[in-house]
């Protein structure tokens, strides 16, 4: 009774996942951790999906959905399902080089320090919780 409970807890939180959305998270299922990581070449193979629809499935998969999906270049370069503390450590890391160098690009462009940049980002963060800032 309580895991159906939890169960209805979860669709009504939770969008169920589309066709497509399932054929890709059945895909990975056969790739746990960085060394059976899956080429996006091979995941629109595997799913009749193109490469790029195939990326911005993985987006959702993690985003909505909350899946432990690790995405990577260099060798092999692919996405994987993340097995171990060090395969979310090192996916993380090369996220938050990403997020800084594109907040770098835009404090240039803005001609603002990144620490000015980040200070808005934090007060407009702050803000769309309902928190505000002193």
């Amino acid at each position: 009774m309580e895991s159906a409970r939890q169960a209805d807890l979860f669709q009504a939180f939770f969008p169920e996942m589309s066709p497509e959305e399932r054929k890709v998270w059945s895909a990975l299922q056969n790739h746990r951790g960085r060394q059976d990581a899956i080429t996006g070449d091979d995941l629109a193979l595997a799913t009749g999906l193109t490469w790029r629809k195939g990326r911005d499935i993985m987006k959702t998969l993690v985003e909505v959905y909350r899946k432990r999906i690790g995405g990577v270049p260099g060798s092999p370069p692919g996405y994987f399902l993340i097995e171990s503390p060090e395969e979310l450590e090192d996916v993380c890391r090369r996220y938050r080089g990403q997020a800084l160098s594109l907040l770098r690009r835009e404090a240039i462009l803005r001609r603002m320090s990144l620490e000015e940049l980040c200070g808005q980002l934090t007060m407009k963060a702050r803000s769309r919780e309902g928190r505000t800032c002193k």
